[in-house]
């Protein structure tokens, strides 16, 4: 049960994450300056209510999975992924952010798109490979009846 559950956090994850990426971040470049300000305070405001509860729920669930086990390459694999995702949020997209709330600049939000291209990647394997163990699962199950 817990694997599905980790499965929805990481795949609603990588969902928000492909639409930030490719409509939202971009979109960043079309806000007026005189509203800039306002909008990414907004912006933050907004989404965190909407990312916090879903990458607290990914992490408890990640730590959940590794203390039931068993303990795989696999599971080891999605414990660095879900570790890189933290990392990169708190160390280098959010200094981004506190950049932009601050002065637009274009720089700031091309480093924001790299970076959060590496975290949508990341949220990708992960959903993929957490799919792959609840079919992995389903088919043991499968062999049982």
């Amino acid at each position: 049960m817990v694997l599905v559950i980790q499965l929805l956090f990481a795949a609603n994850l990588m969902g928000l994450s492909w639409f930030i990426q490719s409509v939202h971040y971009p979109l960043f470049r079309q806000v007026p300056i005189e509203v800039f300000e306002k909008y990414t305070h907004l912006h933050q405001r907004k989404t965190s209510c909407v990312v916090a509860p879903l990458m607290l729920g990914e992490m408890l669930t990640g730590i959940w999975l590794l203390i039931i086990g068993p303990i795989s390459l696999t599971l080891i694999i999605l414990s660095i992924l879900l570790l890189f995702n933290w990392v990169l949020t708190i160390g280098l997209a959010v200094p981004e952010h506190k950049k932009l709330s601050q002065k637009k600049s274009n720089q700031a939000i091309n480093r924001l798109i790299a970076v959060h291209w590496l975290r949508t990647c990341s949220w990708s394997v992960r959903s993929l490979l957490l799919a792959y163990l609840l079919l992995l699962q389903l088919e043991r199950v499968n062999e049982v009846f």
